[in-house]
């Protein structure tokens, strides 16, 4: 699951509850959050990369998110969710 901005005229961020639904998604479907571990940390431009692995109460598979911030504002850009 990727979450571009649902305005192409907004300035690029993650909302809240933008985040908010894919976490109530997931949790529907794989279950309850049970453990996330953190992976590593990747530098860019204007922005930095997080990288998760996280575990749910409904599956054996782990979960891995990546979270990019913008350096200046610490605002979400962007999320990845692959299961």
């Amino acid at each position: 699951m990727s979450a571009p901005p649902k305005d192409p005229n907004d300035d690029g961020k993650i909302t809240e509850d933008m985040y908010l639904d894919m976490c109530r998604d997931i949790e529907n479907e794989m279950g309850a959050l049970e453990s996330i571990e953190s992976i590593d940390c990747l530098p860019r431009n204007e922005s930095k990369l997080t990288l998760w692995k996280a575990k749910y109460s409904k599956s054996d598979n782990k979960v891995f998110w990546a979270i990019g911030f913008d350096l200046e504002t610490l605002k979400v850009q962007d999320v990845l969710v692959q299961w």
